[in-house]
């Protein structure tokens, strides 16, 4: 499993469902928690029908926010 995960705070196996490792406790739970809250949402927006991809530029940009909003005087912003 170790060889599998990388970089990468969790990994999910099939039929077993997701481990998570981190520098304490609190950072593996907060990882479990986090890839629960992603499956919702993935589980949530497939009853709705096919999800549909959001397109690059929208991924490219940081939580979402527009370059005009993120070109505030002063103002920080990190895409990771």
């Amino acid at each position: 499993m170790v060889e599998h995960i990388g970089s990468s705070p969790a990994v999910l196996v099939k039929h077993h469902g997701v481990f998570t490792i981190g520098p304490d406790p609190w950072a593996a739970l907060k990882a479990a928690v986090m890839v629960e809250d992603a499956a919702m949402t993935v589980h949530l927006a497939m009853l709705r029908g096919k999800p549909q991809p959001l397109p690059p530029e929208a991924v490219a940009r940081p939580c979402g926010v527009p370059a005009k909003v993120r070109a505030v005087k002063g103002a920080t912003w990190s895409a990771a």
